[in-house]
């Protein structure tokens, strides 16, 4: 205040979560940057912008993406005061590092063309509206225009890894038909759904595919107690011997691969461990794993369940990569509703960070 006094200290409830929120400041325009490895990034501590709204109200967090992210930590960021160049630590080579950006808006065009449903023929002159998808799942209006002689339409504004939707209006009135949805992923659109009356066809470069299905949550079987695999910074235990013919029980956990905290990237005892696998699966052709993802106890629950998937993913396409088929996994993650050690400590965390190889026939 003007006397020099300080004002009662109060929680941005808004942006604070059970992660550990660090290394705010604010940019000359006003916008606050903070990084915080509490909410659904690239993994580790992300730095994220908030613009204030009148009052002093914070908006949503905008996520910085790749490659001012990385599956690593990103911590403290200043800005010049010209808003498009400044500096930041990241630990993405090995030690804390600065690095310094130059930041550009990016616009990705949204590109389509409009199709008259009852003639499958091209509709011109047709109004469209294009609408962004906010933090809160709600959807904000950001341009609108018809489409061309041809039927085409092409919004130039759009921002990458943004989800948008193209509505489609009937000439004569002001109700939207069923939405097509466009999600941009920089630089891929991906199109869906069709109107009563016309539908939007978008025309993108195509997304890169999972190697399998996506996974949906079901029940973990009870595992086998087996020795696992120990991570390089776990508590030494023996290596089983890679299991063959008659010795082999279905549903017994086969393997177990190790993350870093809030981590997905394989590390190398990891990719051994995998490589073990994989000559097991060389060998007895008509077996597979089901692979369950797991996390340790610290963080929320949803952050959790999508952390696990990652692990699921990373084992299996490292897998799929060496040549193995996809078909003979089974992906399934639970985030940290199945914990191998109850605890809260270093140890019990490094065992809980894990994916299990189970048996399975093919």
């Amino acid at each position: 205040s003007a006397d020099g006094s300080w004002s009662t200290a109060a929680a941005l409830d808004k942006l604070n979560t059970s992660g550990n929120e660090v290394f705010s400041s604010f940019a000359a325009n006003g916008d606050l940057y903070y990084s915080t490895d509490g909410l659904q990034g690239l993994g580790g501590l992300d730095i994220y912008r908030v613009s204030f709204k009148s009052g002093n109200v914070a908006g949503a967090p905008e996520h910085l993406s790749y490659p001012l992210n990385s599956s690593y930590d990103e911590f403290g960021v200043f800005t010049a005061d010209n808003g498009s160049t400044g500096y930041f630590t990241s630990d993405r080579f090995g030690s804390d590092d600065v690095f310094a950006f130059n930041y550009q808006k990016v616009f990705t065009p949204v590109t389509g063309f409009v199709l008259d449903k009852s003639t499958s023929l091209r509709a011109n002159a047709v109004p469209l509206a294009l609408y962004v998808k906010e933090e809160d799942g709600s959807l904000v209006k950001v341009d609108s225009l018809v489409s061309d002689k041809n039927g085409n339409y092409s919004f130039a504004n759009a921002r990458p890894n943004r989800e948008y939707q193209v509505m489609a209006y009937e000439p004569t009135s002001s109700k939207p038909g069923v939405a097509d949805v466009a999600t941009l992923t920089t630089p891929s659109v991906s199109s869906a759904a069709q109107s009563p009356v016309l539908y939007v066809g978008t025309r993108a470069l195509p997304a890169p595919k999972a190697p399998v299905a996506e996974p949906v949550l079901a029940k973990a079987p009870s595992p086998v107690a087996a020795e696992p695999v120990a991570p390089a910074s776990a508590p030494t235990a023996s290596i089983p011997a890679v299991p063959a013919g008659s010795n082999m029980v279905l549903d017994s956990v086969y393997f177990i691969i190790y993350f870093d905290f809030d981590k997905y990237a394989l590390t190398p005892t990891s990719i051994a461990t995998l490589n073990r696998a994989i000559a097991f699966l060389k060998k007895n052709p008509t077996y597979g794993f089901i692979l369950l993802g797991h996390t340790d106890l610290k963080g929320n629950v949803d952050y959790n369940i999508k952390l696990s998937k990652n692990r699921v993913y990373a084992a299996n396409n490292y897998m799929a990569a060496k040549g193995i088929d996809p078909t003979r996994f089974k992906l399934e993650y639970y985030g940290k509703s199945h914990p191998a050690k109850s605890g809260l400590t270093e140890d019990d965390g490094r065992l809980n960070r894990r994916v299990e190889f189970i048996l399975i026939k093919k």
